[in-house]
């Protein structure tokens, strides 16, 4: 039976209260509640082959997935099967390889291999075997190449389940019986991330190299049977050549950056940056609605941060580690590092727009870390890392500690090949085909943690964390893989979020912000708890990974009248939505206004 109205506060309190109190949970609560269990792991570590260093014998595949290397770590730890992965810039491979620091292993110029391990009495190196033409190091840092060589790669994955299914799941096929083929770009090239169906994948990167030098292509190919990784060099390069990788930073007023009488509360910019592990740091910087000169820009990297939020970039705070456009004279920034020229003048606008600037290492705060090891470490993981961007009034304002005017979060872009039913957004990943009735599927993930809205002194839930693999067509089609790398009270709901309102960018985005449920996985449908108007299509299933989902609108928060338009406003403004889930001890918590127990923004695979 639903809820009626007539189920006032009292009744609903009650009901919470007897869930909470009822099951097996209740008794396990002291031992499971919040605390992370070990996994399927326990203690062990994490440890690299080396920079650039992809083992010889991976294993058969477990999972794709998509974001930072620290998540698919936590993923790896937590699923049984896995004991190894491979980590490229903003997608990973989880493999079932056991591998050791004497693993035989090859140069990749865009991989590397990572597996877990005993905790280290002794100082732990890997041992790598050498590529034609390169000299290997021990350590974490092994790839110094005279010539890019030629690799060719096989290995067995084992069933539909590995890692051509990119949720893991068996395969299925569509309505018409044929098997189902995503494509997802990662820079100028296609790549599959299907949810629950045998994928096809095929990657091929172009990494743009210093003028004079040759361009160099990789193909990654997968598939439910087999992967293979090809290097090739459309000529003999030199022992310099760079791998260059692009990131973007959309730049707003952060939440640190308020300050009474702010006359540049509306900046908004944004910062293209092109990072090569030659040393050479490029940046196109644009601001719009600055009031007063812009003096300098920093690429910051965060420390520290006591929530999720404030230990990435989002609200976190650090030392700038790249220093690329500022002025020099007396009363402005120095942070040890001269600036290889000014800013763009502002014009009469307030737009002020650098184009092609130079950055240099903040050696004062950089250490012994070399440019190539901070461009790794970057493309490892953007989130960590933040563009900040200072004014004149900035300044002034704070002449202690200048939080700068606008800031952004470092993403690591991975566009699209330039085929005729390629879609709009650069970086959006989208199966489609030449005709123009087939759905489009918006294939894409959320890293979950515990948001700033839904910390609570003694949260007992503030360390569960998860993952989630969507799959969202224009037919109707809305599928969900969910794994929870630890757990709590029983989860009640899974559900897509919009958001509504906000009076900053960061509220007004999914990163803070709140809003009503647009689509329902699975939840419990008792009286007293959560109702969106729709039945819950299922009941969210216990423990670390579920069974594929299928989603449903919630037709009261329809913004458009066919579900064509629901689902494509929804890929192509990912940035307004977030995957939350809610548990009974949040629920009781936040009652009536529940803000759930994790979530994260929806982001394009």
């Amino acid at each position: 039976r639903r809820p009626t109205p007539a189920m006032g506060p009292r009744r609903r309190g009650l009901a919470i209260l007897a869930a909470l109190c009822a099951g097996p949970w209740a008794a396990r609560a002291a031992l499971k509640f919040g605390r992370g269990e070990p996994g399927e792991h326990g203690e062990l570590v994490w440890y690299s082959l080396g920079e650039n260093r992809v083992a010889d014998e991976e294993g058969a595949g477990v999972r794709i997935m998509h974001g930072e290397l620290g998540t698919c770590q936590w993923a790896c730890r937590y699923l049984k099967a896995c004991n190894s992965l491979a980590y490229c810039p903003g997608v990973c491979f989880l493999k079932e390889g056991v591998l050791n620091a004497t693993s035989p292993s090859h140069w990749n110029p865009f991989c590397s291999s990572y597996y877990l391990g005993p905790p280290p009495t002794t100082t732990m190196t890997a041992t790598a075997t050498k590529a034609p033409g390169t000299t290997t190091t021990t350590g974490l840092h092994s790839l110094a190449s005279s010539a890019a060589p030629t690799i060719e790669r096989t290995t067995a994955a084992g069933e539909a389940s590995s890692e051509g299914t990119s949720a893991g799941s068996s395969a299925d096929s569509d309505d018409s019986g044929n098997t189902s083929d995503a494509s997802n770009s990662i820079d100028t090239s296609t790549m599959s991330s299907g949810v629950g169906r045998t994928t096809t994948a095929t990657t091929t990167r172009r990494i743009s190299t210093s003028a004079g030098l040759s361009t160099t292509t990789a193909s990654i190919s997968s598939t439910a049977s087999s992967t293979t990784m090809s290097s090739t060099t459309s000529s003999t390069t030199s022992t310099t050549e760079p791998f260059c990788y692009d990131l973007q930073a959309t730049l707003a007023m952060n939440e640190v950056q308020q300050h009474a009488g702010n006359r540049e509360a509306g900046a908004q910019g944004i910062a293209e940056l092109r990072l090569c592990t030659n040393g050479t740091m490029l940046c196109t910087l644009s601001v719009e609605g600055a009031a007063s000169d812009i003096i300098a820009a920093h690429l910051h990297r965060c420390e520290g941060g006591d929530t999720p939020q404030t230990q990435v970039g989002l609200l976190c705070s650090g030392p700038p580690v790249v220093v690329f456009c500022g002025d020099s004279g007396p009363g402005t920034l120095d942070v040890g590092t001269p600036y290889a020229a000014e800013c763009g003048a502002r014009d009469e606008l307030g737009s002020s727009v650098s184009v092609g600037v130079h950055g240099a290492l903040a050696t004062r705060n950089a250490g012994d870390m070399t440019a190539r090891e901070l461009v790794h470490a970057i493309v490892r993981e953007p989130s960590k890392y933040y563009f900040n961007v200072y004014s004149a009034l900035s300044r002034s304002a704070h002449p202690d500690e200048d939080p700068g005017i606008v800031r952004g979060v470092l993403r690591l872009l991975i566009p699209t090949t330039g085929t005729a039913t390629a879609p709009t957004s650069a970086a959006m990943s989208v199966t489609t085909s030449a005709s123009r009735e087939s759905p489009r599927c918006f294939n894409m993930f959320s890293q979950l943690v515990a948001n700033e809205r839904q910390q609570y002194v003694y949260n007992l839930e503030s360390q569960v964390s998860g993952y989630v693999d969507l799959s969202l067509c224009t037919n109707g089609s809305l599928r969900a893989s969910v794994i929870m790398f630890s757990t709590g009270s029983p989860i009640i709901a899974m559900q897509i979020h919009r958001c509504r309102g906000g009076e900053t960018p960061q509220t007004r985005t999914a990163q803070l912000c709140s809003g009503d449920a647009a689509v329902v996985f699975c939840g419990d449908n008792s009286p007293g708890l959560i109702y969106n108007a729709v039945p819950f299509p299922q009941t969210c299933q216990a423990g670390k990974e579920g069974p594929e989902m299928f989603g449903a609108l919630v037709s009261k928060a329809k913004l458009h009248e066919h579900i064509e338009e629901e689902v494509s406003h929804i890929g192509e403004h990912p940035e307004l939505y977030y995957f939350n889930v809610h548990s009974l001890s949040s629920y009781a918590q936040w009652y009536p206004h529940s803000r759930g127990m994790v979530r994260g923004p929806l982001q394009l695979a």
